[in-house]
Parts: structure tokens; C-alpha cells; sequence
């Protein structure tokens, strides 16, 4: 083989190299797009569920605490009309009384009867 023949083998030796190489390069780029892709996807799908639980359980608890809240309420407001009435009765009676008592001594003042 002549210089010029092994110059022409060894250029085309490298072109076909290079070919090989770019093809490959080409190959792992459009893999790893590939792969990042689909890492993307699951990981935005991995987030949404957790988000989606994590409103769900934020919904739950709301409700919960709203009808418990509401029970305790709805206890402290039947708790204090109890005690109203109560009071209030508790105040007619001793007013009655009151009254009752007075009405006795102005009689016995007045020398009348009922």
C-alpha cells in the first residue's frame, strides 16, 4: 500500500469513526431526553397525588374541627341559656318572695286583709 493509499484508509478509518461516535452521541442524547422526560412526568404526577391527598386530608380535618367546633357551641350556648333561665327564675322567685313579704308587712301596717 502506498502513502497516499494508507492516507485515504486512515481518513476514511477517522470519518467512519467520527460517524460512529456522533451516531452514539446522538443515540445517549435522545435516551437521557427520553429518560428526563419520563422522570418528569412521574415526578409531576408523584407531586399532584400528593398534593390531591394532602388537600384531601386538609378538607377532612376542616369538616372535623367545623362539627366539633359547631358541638361545642351549639353545648356552651345550651350550657348558657340554662344558666339564664335558671338566674331568671332564680330572680322572679326571689322577687315574689320579696313581694309576698312586703305586701305581709303593709297589710300588718294598715291593719288589711286579703
Amino acid at each position: 500500500m502506498t502513502e497516499e493509499e494508507k492516507a485515504a484508509a486512515s481518513k476514511q478509518a477517522s470519518e467512519t469513526v467520527d460517524k460512529q461516535a456522533a451516531a452514539i452521541k446522538k443515540q445517549a442524547a435522545d435516551t437521557v431526553a427520553s429518560q428526563k422526560k419520563d422522570i418528569e412526568k412521574k415526578a409531576s404526577a408523584a407531586v399532584d397525588a400528593q398534593a390531591a391527598s394532602i388537600k384531601k386530608q386538609a378538607a377532612d380535618t376542616v369538616a372535623a374541627q367545623k362539627d366539633s367546633i359547631a358541638k361545642q357551641a351549639s353545648a356552651t350556648v345550651d350550657a348558657q341559656a340554662d344558666t339564664i333561665k335558671k338566674q331568671a327564675a332564680d330572680t322572679v322567685a326571689a322577687q315574689k318572695d320579696s313581694i309576698a313579704k312586703t305586701g305581709i308587712c303593709n297589710r300588718r301596717r294598715t291593719g288589711r286583709s286579703n
